[in-house]
């Protein structure tokens, strides 16, 4: 979880459900000097449905992906080479994910759903 604000840093780790609840009691860890930016502006989460998203977190001049303003307290599915902007701040942030962590842990879960299969298999059909 990366925590976009105009105030102080500290890193916490946070599933989409718990930003809007714990927000407040976090610190940022991307401090952006302007006066549009909200104390709790926004943060860049991983879920394990959406995958990376931003979720503005209530702020009244906006966040922005490739320009489009983002809806608050929804996330919204981020990609490589977008755009993020924050109020009416000039400063643009490029995304870029990799993927290849990603492509390892599903090669991983693949190969355990698959001993879980057979393993069932077997206690269905023993012969």
């Amino acid at each position: 979880v990366f925590f976009f604000s105009s105030r102080r840093r500290h890193t916490r780790f946070l599933p989409v459900s718990w930003a809007r609840r714990c927000v407040q009691e976090t610190g940022m860890d991307i401090i952006m000097a302007h006066q549009s930016i909200s104390r709790s502006h926004a943060a860049v989460i991983v879920d394990e449905k959406i995958g990376v998203c931003l979720l503005d977190l209530g702020s009244r001049a906006g966040s922005f992906v490739d320009n489009k303003r983002a809806q608050q307290f929804y996330p919204i599915e981020l990609r490589s080479n977008q755009v993020l902007s924050f109020g009416a701040s000039t400063r643009k942030y490029k995304i870029i994910i990799d993927y290849k962590q990603v492509e390892k842990n599903v090669e991983i879960r693949k190969k355990e759903l698959e001993k879980e299969m057979k393993k069932i298999e077997m206690l269905e059909d023993p012969n």
